[in-house]
């Protein structure tokens, strides 16, 4: 084990060679309830794991260091900052990216060695399984997901962004009709308190050098949302699982453009 005089740092690899040229990175505080699960899939598969913390109280970096991984404590400078700060970190160019209330299923897990042979790839786009109210997500449902396996060589976060960050590729993005496992919002009290920490964050970014809010937009923006998430995306086949998360997303939408009016009316006052 090295540890930096920083204190930032403890690199606890073990050098297994049969493991994939693939590091691992998430960012965690407070994780952990969830952090475990995470490792446990992919401490199989990677020849790095790291987890980069921004100030747990909890047992977050005893269970990072118990499994061995790659911890740095570092300042947290928001998702997109935090999540490129991780990836320049990562000793690896193969790079897969996932929250600590994430983790590989089996499939996923299975046709990684595969992936990482295609050299005109620049990254991935997996789809996303949720649970919630203990139940996992039912076949037929649209998954939603994102870009988490990528080259570093090729990549970076747009850290222009505060929250839902994107991903710049310098090349091909694949699709793989292949999920990983989200447990995030695994009751409405957590979808909640997430929805309403987000709105605020994207109604900030969207207050920041964009035209003044909508009308049409604070109307429309929930019913729009709840619409495409209960029928495009077949949410309805969840029963009132898919009911109760359509809506709740749908409010999501509906507050950022409602938070986007509050934050024009307090600089409207700070003007006077």
């Amino acid at each position: 084990m090295v540890v930096s005089q920083s204190g930032s740092e403890v690199d606890r690899r073990d050098g297994n060679s049969d493991r994939l040229p693939l590091s691992v990175f998430t960012i965690t505080l407070n994780e952990e309830a969830n952090l475990a699960r995470l490792l446990r899939s992919v401490r199989a598969l990677a020849s790095e794991i790291l987890v980069v913390d921004c100030g747990s109280t909890d047992d977050t970096l005893n269970i990072a260091r118990s499994a061995g991984v790659r911890v740095i404590e570092h300042p947290w400078q928001g998702y997109a900052r935090q999540k490129q700060f991780a990836l320049e970190k990562c000793s690896n160019d193969w790079c897969l990216c996932l929250d600590a209330d994430e983790a590989l299923s089996d499939q996923l897990a299975a046709a990684l060695p595969a992936l990482l042979q295609a050299e005109d790839v620049a990254a991935y786009r997996f789809g996303r399984k949720d649970t919630f109210a203990g139940e996992i997500a039912p076949r037929g449902l649209h998954s939603q997901g994102g870009t988490r396996l990528m080259r570093k060589s090729r990549c970076r976060f747009d850290t222009s962004r505060t929250v839902h960050e994107k991903i710049i590729v310098d090349g091909e993005t694949r699709k793989v009709d292949l999920n990983f496992l989200h447990y995030g919002y695994d009751d409405l009290t957590t979808l909640t308190d997430k929805n309403n920490k987000y709105s605020g964050l994207k109604a900030a970014e969207k207050a920041t050098g964009q035209p003044r809010p909508s009308l049409l937009r604070l109307v429309f923006s929930g019913p729009v949302k709840f619409f495409q998430m209960y029928v495009v995306q077949r949410n309805f086949l969840w029963g009132w699982r898919g009911f109760v998360r359509a809506v709740a997303t749908a409010y999501y939408s509906f507050a950022v453009e409602a938070k986007r009016f509050e934050i024009m009316a307090s600089r409207d006052r700070q003007e006077k």
